[in-house]
């Protein structure tokens, strides 16, 4: 190869590369025809339909995305799953979702002090201010938002690697080895994967698997780097729970209740703020994971541990499931008193127009999980999931 060929080559390589960066910062992936579900393909770059954007591996056609157990993963789908996430931490996209997930608390959002005189101290405006609702938490949109959440990460992944899916992590299925911390049980701990405990010798940093010493850019709790400190003492969630949670018939009570609800419906038992009696708690089910893992995890800042999107699509699952047991069971408030974005008709923050535009002061830092031409309702996410181009290799509890 003469000195001109190697210069082409590598002005090639140079553009290829740079295509590559732009794609998977913007989400934007090659601009295809629409092609419907079922169409023949070979990669999913080929499948450009927005529910059927997956380019199946048994079938060779455009179908939903697939998002399977961890458990069931091939080495192959890991070490694409984990090189897209590395590799949206590269691009700082990563970092973003943390930001958005840690501001969805007010106290976070605006600041201890300003919270304070603009919530706490004045309780009515705390029930009913846009302003001090938890966007994603001790509410009604506890299952809405964190669907929403998800579909915007898994976008990023696509973007990346269009083979890639957010798995899911069965901690109260029941089935075996899904509850074991061991990597020779559960391979989801492993070093290949997402590594193991913390290690108590160095303030619980990860110090093994691919996210090992995971510099972190936006912390609550002044931590620098991946932590996890394993708490056995609260022991993850059984299967007799999950399926007492998928037998509540209610999704939430008709009227806001606030952040203070202690009611026993569906959404509420499933983020765990309360249990049925008998239950060790709190906290229970979403809350018991969370306090379970440790270290990051349990920060409003969660996703900086990988193990987030793992767990919260399990959540995901859940509500699909429940769902489908419950056909004519939907969010609500449909209306009456309540913040503004969470009645059902609403948009939610910050895909609201409102929050993911410049005048937001924090917008800029997290634009790509919320593009400002992105407009979701709450109505948008209560819905089949298939309607919103993905499922779950296993519906059942």
């Amino acid at each position: 190869m003469n000195l001109k060929q190697i210069l082409a080559l590598l002005l090639l390589l140079t553009v290829v590369y740079v295509g590559f960066s732009s794609a998977a910062y913007t989400g934007v992936s090659e601009d295809n025809d629409d092609t419907p579900c079922g169409t023949p393909c070979s990669s999913s770059r080929e499948c450009s339909n927005e529910q059927c954007s997956f380019c199946n591996p048994d079938t060779y056609t455009c179908s939903l995305r697939l998002r399977k157990n961890q458990m069931n993963m091939t080495r192959t789908e890991i070490d694409r799953f984990v090189g897209a996430i590395n590799r949206m931490k590269a691009l700082g996209i990563y970092d973003q979702f943390v930001l958005l997930h840690a501001i969805t608390y007010p106290e976070i959002r605006y600041g201890p002090v300003l919270h304070k005189l603009k919530c706490v101290d004045q309780a009515e405006k705390y029930r009913l201010s846009e302003d001090c609702l938890n966007w994603a938490h001790k509410g009604n949109l506890f299952l809405p938002w964190h669907r929403q959440f998800l579909r915007e990460f898994e976008k990023q992944l696509a973007a990346i690697d269009p083979e890639v899916t957010v798995p899911y992590w069965g901690w109260g299925s029941g089935w075996p080895g899904q509850e074991s911390v061991d990597p020779q049980v559960n391979h989801l701990f492993a070093d290949y994967f997402m590594g193991g405990n913390g290690d108590p010798n160095h303030n619980f940093h990860v110090m093994n698997g691919s996210f090992a010493q995971w510099p972190l850019r936006y912390s609550t709790g002044l931590l620098s780097v991946l932590t996890r400190q394993f708490d056995g003492t609260v022991p993850l969630p059984s299967s007799e729970h999950v399926l007492a949670v998928l037998n509540t018939t209610m999704y939430d009570l008709p009227v806001w209740q606030g952040p203070d609800d202690k009611s026993f419906t569906f959404r509420n038992m499933l983020e765990g703020n309360v249990g049925l009696e008998g239950w060790i708690g709190p906290p229970f089910m979403h809350n018991r994971v969370h306090v379970n893992t440790g270290g990051c995890m349990n920060r409003d800042s969660s996703p900086n541990d990988p193990l987030f999107w793992l767990h919260h699509a399990e959540v995901d699952r859940l509500w699909a499931i429940w769902q489908k047991k419950n056909p004519g069971a939907t969010y609500v408030p449909v209306d009456g008193p309540a913040p503004p974005g969470t009645l059902r008709h609403e948009y939610m923050a910050p895909w609201d127009g409102k929050f993911n535009t410049p005048d937001f002061h924090y917008w800029y830092r997290f634009q790509v999980a919320a593009p400002e031409s992105t407009r979701t309702r709450i109505s948008d996410m209560d819905v089949d999931i298939t309607t919103l181009g993905y499922r779950y290799d296993n519906m059942d509890p």
